[in-house]
């Protein structure tokens, strides 16, 4: 019916008492659809005849107007050229997102045009059904460009409605925590400095009413430009009829009914007609996301005899190809008026190509057998939406490229602008990261409980759970802008301050003063030149300091703000400036700091005579400790220690060991060395000597704490250094990593201690059988016949008990 007349035809449904009343009032609700359907068929039929006669009119102007140019002028085009032309188009694969590659910048393969086979009588064309059948012959020749593969050159505007039901009067509801995400995702669209959308044009539906959804999509057909970028996302129910004439899927509103296929038409969306309302809207880029399959089945189980049962010819859930059969919807309306101006300008229908249309639709998961999985609603975490927002946040943004430390060069061409393909790519990948976190945890959660209260659908629902997003599209390749990165850091990081000073190296710190967190940084970058006129120009400290999104955002990692420069000249003085990263880019450099000095050559050569004067390990330890921000001193320090390592070693192996408190302190002075210098490599790989000298000399001296944080320290290392960059230290931390790990070679046993050995196990064996003897005689297990479970039964004091007494829990 049409919208205004929505009102009066619920009331007559509010206003029944019986269920007699009520069925008449339906009939009569329905009665009125009909005539209005008739009526409008009618109408638009008139519409359309008066549409064909004025186009004729239009055309018969045309030839007029043509022939009298052509009697003035030879160089006019021919009619039968203009009326050969083909319209390139794309033919189109079934795409996954599992062959999308991100951040690339290649440009999509041009496919050839096809054509569209003529009819003599009909005003439109029937599109197939099918994708197979408008792909392209493997040999066919390449004709035909992407239109939409360049970036216009012109401003973009971005446009979006976000649309979310949660709460239904006749289908389960959904969580509440997905109101919390859309909302988010409101705003981050809107946001000036995140998104960029229009705020005026960029709406947000919590739980609308079919005709409030409907006439909030028309406001889109006048006061969008049709160069905007129209963004859809829809989170609700589906529903889908098997049977003609109302066959197809539908989406559900807070209002509809599924009892009946009636009913279900009148308060539910058809997949046409969304078609129709999105087709109307003129802007020429469309990503539309549907997050519409929670349930199973949301059609009302039948649990006793006076429930009636659904009707047959609903299903509970969307069809399995709703995305491509909303494409070919899509597809046959583009169709039609291509005809209709290809008629108009007497083109011959077989010269027309395959139609494609330029629009991106991305479900939430598989349609045929996967649902979305959301965790606990207390958690908030609504995984599709969710995502979406950390996309606009800039986890979407593409980075660009990258140095040999993991800094970025350059920015992104992309750059200042969030692209379709891009923002698909990662929400696929990051919703399908949760979906597996959430099923680990769940098996984590069943795995803990005691065996008897596991539930069989339970586990089943366990194993289950996967989601991967599926992406459809016409055109290969389509990419468009979808947005806008976040602005740069807008707050500056203060001047680098000096920490420690060497003879090559400088290690300086910063911080950042709280600023707009609404986007995280994600790293620095420090720059340094000479103290002086003659030193202008600033050059990269190369080290890895820029972190992912995820890694910031999701798990917690903190950027570095502390850094060594290294291989600088003895004795001089450097500046220093530092700039803040997020996902939109760089943002302004701090002021330089004050002249920072490395140390003087002469104060390395003491260092050199202070060692060699030390006459035990721990006077080596205790002047260490004394110098701790003196990288020449921890360097030295830790190869003299690996050399009294080594000699220890060759003393024990011939029984001659005189060396004692070596391990303990040398392992913490190698630790407390690796984790001060980061970035030096002489003492990291001095320091990974000496670990692996000390493992070899006694591993079975060291503690837990130590094994773990030697393992991570030397991870870094040699996953920070590479063999190509730093063959010796890469191997150093190896071979160390490879001492630590290696289990301790056996002791071997004599005879005797053998013999007693296995005595002792027989006793232990005899005495757990007669332990398993008494517990049996003691608590039988017994089959409850009502319930089908085991219990034990304590045959003293007559007490049943699901588990057995702990004290004869016995393997």
């Amino acid at each position: 019916m049409n919208a205004v007349d929505e009102p009066f035809a619920y009331a007559e449904l509010t206003e029944a008492e019986s269920d007699e009343a009520l069925q008449k009032a339906l009939q009569s609700v329905l009665l009125k659809r009909k005539q209005y359907q008739m009526n409008a068929t009618k109408q638009l039929q008139k519409e359309l005849d008066a549409q064909a006669r004025s186009i004729e009119r239009a055309v018969s102007m045309a030839k007029i107007t043509g022939a009298l140019n052509e009697s003035n002028s030879q160089a006019a085009p021919s009619s039968s050229a203009t009326s050969n032309m083909a319209i390139p188009m794309f033919a189109t694969p079934k795409s996954t997102f599992q062959d999308f590659h991100p951040y690339s910048n290649n440009l999509p393969t041009p496919t050839p045009t096809l054509a569209v086979p003529a009819t003599a009588t009909s005003s439109a064309v029937a599109v197939p059904s099918g994708l197979d059948t408008i792909l392209p012959p493997p040999s066919a020749a390449l004709t035909a460009t992407n239109p939409m593969s360049s970036t216009s050159t012109t401003s973009t505007t971005f446009v979006g409605l976000v649309v979310v039901s949660t709460a239904f009067k006749y289908v389960p509801p959904l969580a509440d925590s997905m109101l919390a995400a859309a909302s988010s995702l409101h705003t981050v669209l809107c946001d000036v400095s995140l998104g960029g959308f229009l705020n005026q044009a960029t709406k947000l539906l919590v739980n609308p009413s079919l005709v409030e959804f409907l006439t909030e999509l028309a406001t889109f057909e006048t006061a969008v430009d049709p160069q905007s970028t129209f963004f859809m996302l829809v989170v609700t129910h589906g529903a889908r009829v098997v049977n003609e004439p109302h066959v197809g899927s539908y989406l559900l509103f807070p209002e509809s009914r599924v009892s009946s296929v009636d009913e279900l038409v009148l308060t539910a969306l058809h997949e046409q007609q969304l078609a129709a309302a999105i087709d109307r809207i003129p802007s020429q880029r469309k990503l539309l996301a549907f997050d519409v399959c929670h349930l199973q089945s949301i059609l009302p189980p039948v649990t006793t005899k006076e429930d009636a049962p659904p009707p047959s010819s609903i299903k509970g859930r969307i069809h399995e190809d709703f995305a491509r059969k909303f494409l070919s919807r899509l597809r046959e309306l583009e169709t039609q008026r291509q005809v209709a101006r290809a008629k108009a300008d007497h083109i011959p229908l077989k010269s027309l190509p395959a139609t494609q249309v330029p629009v991106l639709v991305l479900e939430a998961c598989k349609a045929r057998s996967q649902i979305a999985i959301h965790e606990n609603a207390g958690s908030g975490n609504a995984f599709f939406l969710r995502r979406f927002v950390d996309a606009f946040r800039g986890a979407a943004a593409s980075p660009g490229r990258r140095d040999a430390f993991k800094n970025w060069t350059e920015d992104d061409a992309k750059f200042p602008f969030v692209y379709a393909r891009d923002v698909v790519t990662y929400v696929a990948a990051a919703v399908q990261f949760d979906a597996y976190v959430a099923s680990s945890r769940a098996r984590d959660a069943m795995a803990a409980k005691d065996l008897l209260t596991v539930q069989f659908e339970e586990a089943a629902s366990v194993r289950d759970m996967s989601q991967t997003p599926q992406l459809h599209c016409d055109v290969p390749g389509l990419d468009f802008r979808l947005g806008k990165v976040p602005q740069p850091p807008m707050n500056t990081p203060t001047p680098p301050t000096l920490m420690s000073a060497s003879t090559t190296s400088l290690q300086v710190t910063w911080t950042l003063p709280p600023g707009d967190n609404r986007t995280p940084v994600l790293g620095y970058q420090l720059e340094r030149k000479g103290d002086g006129p003659a030193s202008e120009t600033w050059t990269l400290v190369a080290t890895r300091l820029v972190q992912t999104y995820e890694d910031v955002v999701h798990n917690a990692v903190v950027p570095p703000m502390t850094l060594t420069a290294t291989g600088l000249a003895s004795d001089a003085a450097f500046r220093f400036r530092v700039r803040a990263r997020n996902a939109g880019g760089w943002g302004r450099y701090s002021a330089p700091s004050t002249p920072l000095r490395t140390m003087a050559a002469s104060t390395s050569t003491r260092f050199a005579t202070d060692v060699q004067s030390k006459r035990t390990p721990q006077d080596v330890v205790q002047w260490m400790a004394t110098y701790p921000t003196f990288g020449q001193v921890q360097q030295l320090g830790c190869r003299a220690l690996a050399q009294w390592a080594v000699a220890a070693t060759t003393k024990q192996s011939h029984g001659d060991d005189t060396t004692s408190g070596l391990v303990g302190g040398g392992v913490d002075a190698a630790l407390r060395a690796m984790k001060m210098y980061t970035e030096d490599v002489q003492v990291q790989a001095a320091a990974a000597s000496l670990l692996g000298a000390l493992a070899q000399y006694d591993i079975q001296g060291w503690t837990p704490a130590q094994k773990a944080g030697a393992k991570i320290l030397l991870n870094d290392l040699f996953a920070k250094f590479s063999y190509a960059a730093f063959p010796s230290a890469h191997t150093t931390g190896l071979w160390a990593l490879r001492v630590i790990t290696e289990p301790p070679t056996r002791r071997k046993i004599g005879r005797n201690e053998a013999a007693m050995k296995l005595q002792g196990l027989f006793r232990r064996r005899q005495a757990r059988r007669l332990l398993a003897a008494m517990a049996t005689a003691l608590f039988p297990q017994i089959i409850d016949p009502a319930t089908g479970l085991a219990y034990y039964y304590d045959t003293r004091t007559g007490a049943a008990s699901w588990t057995p007494p702990s004290r004869f829990l016995v393997s």
